[in-house]
């Protein structure tokens, strides 16, 4: 199998909402949190990310969690058919050849790390973009120091042991399997996000609330707080336990108590 393109480089055109909105909010939250993370030669920063398909290998806590029927995969342009298409094809070529694969993604990183250098830009990666995938494992953030990675994720047992250049938020459930994985994180102390599909509450887990809709970047500065997502796509109206509703607010919170 060969695909012609694995990362979305489109920058402020990206194909995907969520970067397409990181990186048009460069001028806000440039020096809030990246300005210590820069050379004097950055003027800027620009993401990039890979949307591979979720699947139980690609995305190893969603049983757990109970996220795979409602997941976030079918929002926005993942409802359509070529997209989807695609984002399988680039899944399934990782699991059936992996050299190959990681060949092709260690090149077109070299490339947009060199990219972004020409324009004095700090290249940021998020490559999970809808999976769930432990790159620290295949040393791609190790490989590439000069590139800042982040991604959110389900599997607790990553937080605090990634390389000081790949940033993770913890990615929360209610469902009472996942349970373990939620208190383990919430001790860390990093950024916990939740959906919601009901208005954003001013605290939930005892945390404050922030609105995490906008800035992936600014999300990660939230250490402590709870980062709110609107439930989009086929989790709105869903009462799947990764989603928070006016029905389960209350449950919801005493999780943490039992």
């Amino acid at each position: 199998m060969k695909i012609r393109k694995l990362l979305d480089t489109g920058g402020k055109s990206a194909g995907n909402t969520k970067l397409r909105k990181t990186n048009n909010n460069t001028d806000d939250y440039l020096y809030t949190w990246l300005g210590s993370q820069m050379s004097s030669y950055v003027t800027a920063y620009r993401a990039a990310g890979l949307s591979l398909a979720p699947s139980d290998w690609a995305c190893p806590a969603s049983k757990a969690a109970d996220c795979q029927r409602d997941c976030l995969v079918h929002a926005g342009r993942g409802k359509m058919g070529n997209v989807k298409t695609a984002r399988e094809r680039k899944r399934d070529w990782l699991k059936d050849d992996p050299d190959a694969f990681l060949s092709q993604l260690r090149d077109e990183l070299h490339k947009f790390a060199k990219l972004c250098k020409s324009t004095n830009t700090l290249p940021v990666v998020r490559l999970n973009v809808i999976s769930d995938i432990v790159w620290e494992r295949r040393e791609i953030p190790q490989e590439f120091p000069d590139i800042f990675f982040y991604d959110y994720t389900k599997l607790s047992g990553r937080l605090g042991k990634t390389p000081d250049n790949y940033s993770l938020m913890f990615s929360w459930s209610g469902a009472p399997a996942y349970q373990p994985s939620v208190k383990r994180a919430i001790k860390t102390d990093l950024p916990m996000t939740v959906v919601f599909d009901m208005e954003f509450p001013e605290f939930f887990l005892g945390r404050s609330v922030f609105n995490g809709d906008n800035n992936d970047l600014m999300n990660l500065t939230r250490n402590g707080d709870v980062i709110a997502l609107k439930a989009k796509g086929d989790a709105r109206g869903s009462n799947k336990p990764f989603i928070v509703n006016e029905s389960n607010f209350q449950r919801s919170q005493q999780l943490m108590a039992a």
